[in-house]
């Protein structure tokens, strides 16, 4: 989803799960999860957006595909 999306309809999901947000450079991601725990959602941004999420997955040797 869209951060800014996310951002507008987060107050619909379940405040019981966690949630690992990711952008493509991990900074939209942040505010969005600052703002979300704001709100007492547990919310946290993959540190360093897709490339940081790739190479994560890689080194656990999950597959990743090409884009």
């Amino acid at each position: 989803m869209d951060p800014w999306q996310l951002l507008q309809q987060f107050r619909h999901l379940d405040r019981d799960r966690a949630y690992v947000l990711y952008c493509p450079r991990g900074l939209q991601s942040a505010y969005v999860a600052e703002v979300m725990q704001r709100a007492g959602y547990e919310a946290y941004s993959f540190k360093g957006g897709v490339p940081a999420l790739r190479a994560y997955a890689r080194a656990r040797g999950i597959e990743v595909p090409e884009l």
